[in-house]
C-alpha cells in the first residue's frame, strides 16, 4: 500500500511558496510515496497553463522520479457553474473545459499517472435535478477525456469523485453526492471511484 498527499498540501509554508524539492521532502518525511497533482492550483495549474505544457510535465516527470516519488493521480480541473443557469458559462467556456479534461488525461500520461479524476457535472439548465439528463450531460462533457483515454492512453483510467452540497451553488444538492450516482457515472465512462472522505462529511 503507498500513502499519497497532494502535492498543493506541501506546496507553502509561513515564509511563502515552497521549491518543488522542499515540497517533496516534507512529504516523504510524513512517510508518504506518492503523490497527486491538481492542475486546479498551484505547481499543476502553472504548468497547465504554460503554452509548453507537455514539455513541463515531462520535466516534473524526471524530478519525481529522480527524487523516488509515484503520481498515482491527476485531478481535472473542475467548473461547478458550467451548466447552472447563473454560472454564465458560454459555448467556449465549455468547449474549453471539455478539451482540458481530456488534456488532465495526457497529463497523467505523462507523468505515469494510474488516474485522472474528474467532479461530476450538474445540468440545472435542462432540468432543475434528473439524473438522467446529469448522466447525458457528463457523457458529452467528457467525451473528449474518454475517447483520449480509450485511444491516446491506454495506460490511464478515469476515476469518478464524490463531490458535496454548497450554498455557493445555489442548489438543493448535486449530482455526484451519492455512492450510487458516482457508480453510476463511473460506470457510464467505464472508469472507477475516488471517494473523499472530505466531501462525504462536509
Amino acid at each position: 500500500m503507498k500513502f499519497a498527499s497532494s502535492l498543493n498540501f506541501a506546496e507553502r509554508s509561513r515564509e511563502g511558496v515552497l521549491e518543488l524539492n522542499e515540497s517533496l521532502e516534507l512529504i516523504k518525511s510524513a512517510g508518504m510515496s506518492a503523490i497527486e497533482i491538481d492542475l486546479s492550483r498551484g505547481l499543476g495549474a502553472a504548468l497547465f497553463a504554460d503554452k509548453s505544457w507537455e514539455n513541463k510535465f515531462a520535466e516534473l516527470r524526471k524530478a519525481l522520479d529522480d527524487a523516488g516519488f509515484k503520481t498515482v493521480s491527476v485531478h481535472a480541473l473542475h467548473d461547478s457553474m458550467l451548466y447552472i443557469p447563473d454560472g454564465n458559462a458560454t459555448e467556449e467556456d465549455i468547449k474549453k473545459a471539455r478539451i482540458d479534461a481530456a488534456r488532465a488525461a495526457k497529463v497523467a500520461h505523462i507523468l505515469g499517472a494510474e488516474f485522472v479524476v474528474i467532479h461530476p457535472v450538474d445540468n440545472h439548465i435542462d432540468a432543475e435535478y434528473d439524473r438522467e439528463v446529469n448522466v447525458k450531460t457528463n457523457l458529452e462533457h467528457y467525451a473528449m477525456l474518454k475517447e483520449c483515454v480509450e485511444q491516446d492512453c491506454s495506460d490511464v483510467k478515469i476515476a469518478v469523485e464524490n463531490v458535496y452540497y454548497s450554498s455557493a451553488y445555489r442548489l438543493r444538492r448535486r449530482f455526484g453526492e451519492s455512492a450510487e450516482e458516482v457508480i453510476l457515472l463511473a460506470e457510464a465512462l467505464g472508469g472507477g471511484v475516488c471517494w473523499n472522505c472530505g466531501h462525504a462529511h462536509p
